[in-house]
């Protein structure tokens, strides 16, 4: 009887310390799952990222639940991209506790923006677009400045979680081996792609363009959810004319009614892909942002093939 008092006091203090492990395992948010899929990885062995923009929702698209908020307010960290691309996150940010540390990756980073190419067709070589109107922030679609993010989201966890510095600086260099790995692959596999022009839905791969040489003619919307005027339609059916485009882009979460009458009136025969640069229909996880890298560079490979 008194062995048996004595395993059960053995078992209560064990349970014990795994329930106090697990409430001080760091409670992190992320914005959306590219960036979600490079903290986990940094995350690995410590705690699982909590994704806020989960399952099929554009984040163009995303409006937060009170339980969400509620999740936001109870986090240590969260982490997301730059409030201008995460709208939705605006208001919450400025009302959450000094307890929470909130980390914009882009400006911890350091990444300088592009600016959308405001235009229905786009000029070579940067040309500066008169119509801009605001920047780019698909940052992560380089896998270059996916390392940067990396070691930006690193840095800010072992500031904020010093007991696991030595884990998530292993973890960073791991990940940022397999980025380097990533980006030879994109290359090579591009490569021969570069003199092919295509059209985008929205202006939303200019990293991956310009990380990997290829050539967009122009983007029948400025923003997704908008619908493009007649007169930018008619520009971009001049632009396949003129090029000889033969490559259309669409997006899973939005309609492809405005690709219509431009696929329907072109004179050759047009190629269509979809791009899904946020991922929004892939498995939220560590493997996300290889897999949706591969998947961009697939659906190029066979659109302008």
């Amino acid at each position: 009887m008194k062995l048996f008092l004595i395993l059960l006091a053995l078992c209560s203090a064990l349970s014990s310390a795994h329930a106090a492990l697990a409430s001080s395992a760091p409670r992190v948010i992320v914005s959306i799952k590219p960036l979600h899929s490079l903290v986990a990885q940094v995350m690995d062995g410590v705690a699982a990222p909590v994704l806020l923009v989960d399952g099929t929702t554009s984040p163009h698209e995303f409006n937060m639940k009170p339980s969400q908020m509620s999740e936001l307010e109870h986090a240590d960290m969260i982490f997301y991209l730059d409030e201008h691309y995460e709208k939705f996150l605006h208001h919450a940010l400025e009302s959450l506790p000094k307890s929470v540390t909130s980390v914009a990756v882009i400006d911890a980073a350091n990444i300088p923006l592009l600016p959308i190419r405001g235009a229905g067709t786009f000029e070579k070589h940067g040309h500066k677009d008169d119509h801009h109107h605001d920047d780019d922030y698909h940052v992560w679609l380089n896998p270059i400045h996916a390392q940067i993010m990396v070691q930006s989201i690193a840095a800010a966890l072992s500031k904020r979680f010093p007991t696991y510095h030595k884990i998530f600086a292993k973890n960073a260099a791991n990940a940022i081996e397999k980025l380097l790995a990533l980006d030879k692959q994109l290359a090579a596999q591009l490569a021969p792609l570069g003199n092919r022009p295509f059209i985008l839905f929205h202006d939303a791969t200019q990293y991956f363009e310009a990380r990997y040489g290829l050539q967009a003619a122009g983007s029948i919307t400025l923003e997704p959810n908008e619908s493009a005027s007649w007169k930018r339609i008619d520009s971009i059916r001049n632009k396949i004319a003129d090029t000889n485009t033969r490559c259309i882009f669409t997006e899973p979460y939005f309609s492809d009614k405005p690709l219509r009458p431009i696929v329907s009136d072109a004179k050759i025969s047009i190629h269509r892909g979809v791009l899904d640069p946020e991922g929004t229909a892939l498995k939220a996880g560590k493997s996300l942002y290889k897999t949706l890298m591969q998947e961009m560079a697939k659906s190029f490979a066979t659109c302008l093939d």
